[in-house]
């Protein structure tokens, strides 16, 4: 399938055969096709009641797998595991691939090792090591799982928040926002979208490199993978899932009930994680709210559309935003919150920052699509510009 022709469908119908190869077959039966992603719920961890007694750690050739998951989600749970081979630690994400399986798991587990395989594990997206059967599952059945292996990383930009925020220096914000903005930029250009940006997929090495991670929400196909080259989409945004992104992180045309959307949903997520990493700058720590928590955060639907024109503004009369079934009619969405600034950052609670920042966060938290700024013009802002070298910036302790 050309790139051309694979921008038309979701990723769940992509890649079928290279992804198949990677894991056992079922027996006596043809894979099952990957269905689509509708209301499926975002893989941040959580914790879950289980009706069932907690199955085994996996187990897979050539790893030594740590007691105890170190996360867990929607679609799998995440383990730490030594690879015996040469010591290096590795994270093992279990999911299902029964065709029995409910919920799409089948589904996430083609979408994500597709979307990796893709993408290559380069410019700042997280690379898929390999994908191995895990041999405490069945060989047969609903049970069956398969391991993703990732290279192991201590934290996650969401933990680095809340543990490290007094450690976080201007340089430390502007080199992991330049290095985002790089991985969006460089996804968007192969035709993928993210659709789940939040500060908990994020994560960062101790030696600073950051990793966008938990592609299992990817959609392939967006209309503006010339667009982010600075051109015209060549076609109108594919019909999409709108319950993919995590509700805070949700951007406004989603919010509303868009299902025709491109990749500047993945911008308005990234412009969220930004407001929490400058939320670490111009003013002490104590006096912040609690570091490492979304920035714009809604009891439901509704409620964080009406919020997102709380910060933005309400949208103009000739909107395309005013015909979609969830925007708030004119006389309930009312005005932006009161404050002595009008601008994003002060609406964000973001203060203290340079004008740079301030125009940053303009760029991305911008309630239409149009006029939403894409990846690339964000990695190539005069705030990314100066971003330091990472080997000048100190490590977190």
């Amino acid at each position: 399938m050309s790139q051309k022709q694979s921008m038309d469908v979701e990723l769940g119908d992509l890649l079928h055969a290279s992804s198949r190869s990677a894991l056992p077959p079922a027996h006596g039966s043809a894979p099952p096709p990957p269905r689509a992603a509708a209301g499926a719920t975002s893989t941040t961890t959580t914790t879950t009641t289980n009706r069932h007694p907690p199955s085994p750690p996996p187990s897979a050739a050539g790893y030594t797998v740590h007691r105890g998951a170190v996360g867990a989600g929607s679609f799998g749970q995440v383990y730490r595991a030594t690879r015996r081979a040469d010591g290096a630690d590795v994270a093992l994400k279990r999911m299902g691939y029964s065709e029995c399986e409910a919920g799409g798991v089948a589904a996430a587990l083609l979408r994500e090792s597709a979307v990796l395989r893709l993408l290559g594990g380069v410019s700042g997206c997280i690379e898929l090591l390999e994908v191995l059967r895990d041999e405490s599952s069945p060989p047969s059945g609903r049970a069956r799982r398969a391991l993703l292996v990732f290279p192991f990383y201590d934290f996650d930009l969401a933990t680095l928040l809340r543990l490290h925020a007094s450690q976080f220096e201007g340089g430390h914000v502007r080199s992991f926002v330049h290095q985002l903005a790089s991985a969006l930029a460089y996804s968007h250009s192969r035709g993928v979208m993210h659709r789940d940006v939040k500060s908990d997929n994020v994560l960062v090495g101790r030696d600073l490199q950051l990793k966008l991670a938990d592609w299992g929400q990817a959609a392939i196909g967006v209309g503006g993978v010339a667009a982010s080259d600075g051109g015209e989409a060549e076609s109108p945004p594919a019909r999409r899932s709108g319950g993919a992104t995590s509700m805070w992180y949700r951007a406004p045309e989603i919010l509303f009930g868009s299902r025709h959307y491109d990749e500047k949903v993945d911008v308005w997520s990234m412009g969220c994680v930004v407001a929490e990493l400058l939320r670490t700058q111009g003013r002490a720590v104590s006096e912040q709210r609690t570091p490492g928590r979304a920035v714009m955060r809604g009891r439901d639907v509704e409620e964080q559309g009406r919020i997102a024109i709380g910060v933005c503004g309400a949208p103009a009369a000739d909107s395309p935003l005013r015909a979609l079934p969830g925007c708030p009619a004119p006389s309930e969405s009312g005005k932006r919150r009161p404050h002595a600034a009008a601008t994003v950052a002060a609406q964000l609670d973001v203060v203290g920052v340079d004008a740079d920042a301030e125009r940053l966060l303009e760029m991305c938290v911008t309630l239409e699509p149009c006029a939403r700024a894409t990846a690339v013009a964000v990695r190539d802002s005069p705030f990314c510009a100066a971003a330091p070298l990472l080997a000048t910036l100190p490590r977190f302790r």
